[in-house]
């Protein structure tokens, strides 16, 4: 709980801070480009190390790997928005423990093997009073290999998941991206860095720069070079109509221009608030060491989330949930029990970006699942608390660095505490 608090009071006196850092004032949530349809892959290379404990059972070292392809499509027009993912991911770790087993200590090691794969398809269909339908189907599978070797014993494990679920959501509100407007306000920042930009620039002419901008995403050419000098070529014509340059600063414009294009990074930064209902039918299999079991339900939540630019160096996020997920286990299972679990979740953090190269942000998480077994009238309350902060420094506008440094605790029905430290790059196919 000390933990808690502490990262409430971190994140009250940097919203504070973040107020008074602001420059000239635009309003940022006014952007708005409905031209939007975004498409990468994604290729993964990450590591990290663990720390964890529960009780008398203490990690003392965990170190893992994980190399991953995925591929997004992200489409925004004003009456539909799409994002797509599928994520293939395949992960490896290494365990050292040691466990209190009077009169010894025992010492375990335990190598795991994983395998992932996520589909995901979320729909928003809106009509004209900023209402919508949802429909966001979502498949998850997954598979577990692991060896764990001790003084007293040596075991094999392997777990198979098949995880489906389909959210229908009805909802008000929206969320837009708003990435293009800080990437177009770094260009102008470094333009009058070069002595280029002398007067302020204007709200409608920062907007027009970022439209186009994202127009210019959009563009697809079986050759990239040819895109590539479509888009300079085209923002070059438009700071040159609304800056009236002459001859020698049109040159520096080029090159400021070519610099945030290529060597800048797009740091997902959006505006909007969002209420919705959900209801989502699931079906989960489990395989494990040859005995099977599956489960079938109904997730009922409403869901809240908010995003806000405090001004050009600084983003506010906060994302809440609270639901029932009536439950059963009704095929596979030789007594077909039924559960009717509580669920909370909120997420409340900030963004830090300096520069079109860096950002920085952090998060405070909390959960509670409250899981109640109908069948034995038994309850299960599980608190989660987590501090989570990643670093992404851009190498260039495909590649950037990564570092993330987690803390994840369990409370009340056990002690758990988990330091997670992780590192690694990201390269983007457009």
């Amino acid at each position: 709980m000390k933990n808690l608090l502490i990262a409430i009071a971190f994140l009250c006196s940097a919203y504070l801070h973040a107020q008074k850092t602001d420059t000239t004032k635009y309003n940022y949530s006014n952007f708005r480009c409905y031209d939007i349809s975004y498409r990468a892959l994604n290729l993964t290379l990450n590591g990290g190390m663990n720390y964890s404990g529960v009780n008398s059972y203490l990690v003392d070292f965990q170190g893992n790997g994980d190399f991953s392809l995925g591929y997004n499509k992200y489409v925004n027009k004003p009456l539909f928005q799409k994002n797509t993912t599928i994520f293939v991911n395949s992960a490896f770790d290494y365990n050292k423990y040691e466990t209190q087993i009077i009169p010894q200590i025992v010492t375990t090691t335990k190598n795991s093997q994983y395998f992932y794969t996520l589909y995901s398809n979320t729909n928003r269909y809106y009509n004209t009073k900023g209402r919508y339908f949802e429909v966001s189907p979502e498949l998850v599978i997954s598979n577990q290999s692991d060896n764990t070797k001790n003084d007293l014993s040596n075991t094999s494990n392997q777990h198979f998941n098949f995880n489906v679920k389909v959210d229908l959501g009805y909802g008000i509100g929206r969320i837009d991206p708003i990435t293009q407007v800080f990437a177009a306000k770094f260009i102008y920042d470094d333009l009058r860095k070069e002595g280029v930009l002398k007067d302020k620039v204007s709200e409608s002419q920062l907007f027009e720069l970022a439209s186009e901008m994202t127009k210019m995403q959009n563009l697809r050419f079986l050759d990239s070079r040819r895109r590539n000098v479509k888009q300079i070529i085209t923002l070059n014509k438009l700071l040159n109509s609304q800056l009236n340059l002459s001859e020698e600063e049109k040159y520096i414009t080029s090159s400021v221009l070519m610099d945030n294009w290529f060597f800048a990074g797009l740091n997902a930064r959006n505006s909007g608030k969002r209420h919705s209902f959900k209801m989502s039918p699931f079906y989960n299999y489990s395989y494990l060491n040859g005995n099977k079991s599956d489960q079938i339900g109904m997730n009922l939540s409403y869901n809240f989330d908010h995003e806000k630019p405090i001004n050009q160096y600084f983003q506010f996020f906060q994302n809440y949930s609270v639901g029932l997920s009536p439950s059963s286990k009704p095929l596979l299972n030789i007594k077909p029990n039924f559960n009717l679990d509580i669920l909370f979740n909120a997420k409340v953090g900030f963004g830090y970006y300096p520069s079109s190269r860096t950002s920085i942000e952090t998060y405070v998480t909390i959960s509670d699942f409250v899981k109640n077994n109908l069948d034995i009238l038994n309850k299960s309350d599980y608190l989660n608390f987590g501090l989570y902060t990643k670093v992404n420094y851009f190498i260039n506008y495909n590649t950037k660095l990564f570092a993330t440094l987690n803390y994840y605790g369990v409370y009340k029905n056990n002690n758990f505490n988990n330091f997670n430290f992780n590192f690694g790059i990201l390269h983007s196919f457009f």
